[in-house]
């Protein structure tokens, strides 16, 4: 048997958040700083530290996530769009919109 101790820190900012990151000239390495005021009004400051190569994949996954939210919601847009023009067409007795 095998056993193993972890901990986890599980952090939740606010919109009032700030952040910021810095890639150091030397060690190939990335800074992710954090600061947020709790609800008690203590301000917290996190930095997290990690490889520059670990960085690299994060912000290409971070870039491909946005890019398919914002497809989605746009889509979902798109659709919301065209059953709204839909309802309205047969509220006002229209048969085909795009004509």
């Amino acid at each position: 048997m095998e056993i193993k101790k972890t901990e986890n820190l599980n952090v939740t900012l606010s919109n009032l958040a700030n952040g910021s990151t810095y890639v150091h000239s030397y060690g190939k390495q990335v800074d992710f700083d954090f600061c947020d005021t709790g609800s008690d009004g203590v301000q917290y400051n996190f930095e997290v530290k990690i490889p520059l190569a670990l960085a690299r994949e994060l912000a290409e996954e971070l870039v491909n996530d946005i890019a398919a939210y914002d497809e989605k919601q746009a889509e979902q847009k798109r659709e919301d769009e065209a059953e709204e023009a839909e309802r309205v067409a047969e509220e006002l007795g229209v048969e085909d919109v795009g004509a």
